[in-house]
């Protein structure tokens, strides 16, 4: 079975080990990385070769959406975690493919994962206003 490459993103050190630990524990996912992305920072994206970018842009928002930006045109689709839909919506003029809540479920995240990496566009319910 091929595992799906998974690369998580987010400024907060313990927010980020702990989403890469509920991912790394679902069937048919690996995380091959975790990275702060920090202001300005273009994501070494042929080091992880990720499939999947999980980013939690809840975290200084405008920061996140700045190096979300900065992707190039050929990078992995990506899932921004957000809390408020104005979150959401930065995250989504920036680029990313799947919205999902901060709060959304380990079977949750691994499904709009999954769905992603098939070219499918995921968004919650609860940030349907972007």
């Amino acid at each position: 079975m091929t595992l799906l490459r998974v690369l998580v993103v987010c400024r907060d050190r313990l927010s980020r080990a702990g989403l890469a630990a509920v991912l790394d524990q679902r069937s048919g996912l690996t995380v091959v990385g975790q990275i702060a992305g920090d202001d300005n920072t273009v994501l070494p994206l042929d080091i992880y070769v990720p499939d999947v970018i999980v980013w939690d842009v809840s975290w200084e928002t405008s920061n996140a959406v700045i190096s979300l930006g900065l992707l190039p045109e050929d990078a992995p689709p990506v899932l921004a975690l957000a809390v408020t839909s104005d979150q959401a919506a930065q995250a989504w003029s920036a680029g990313a493919q799947a919205l999902l809540s901060r709060d959304a479920s380990p079977e949750a995240l691994a499904a709009a994962a999954v769905a992603l990496s098939h070219g499918l566009q995921v968004t919650d319910p609860a940030l349907a206003g972007v």
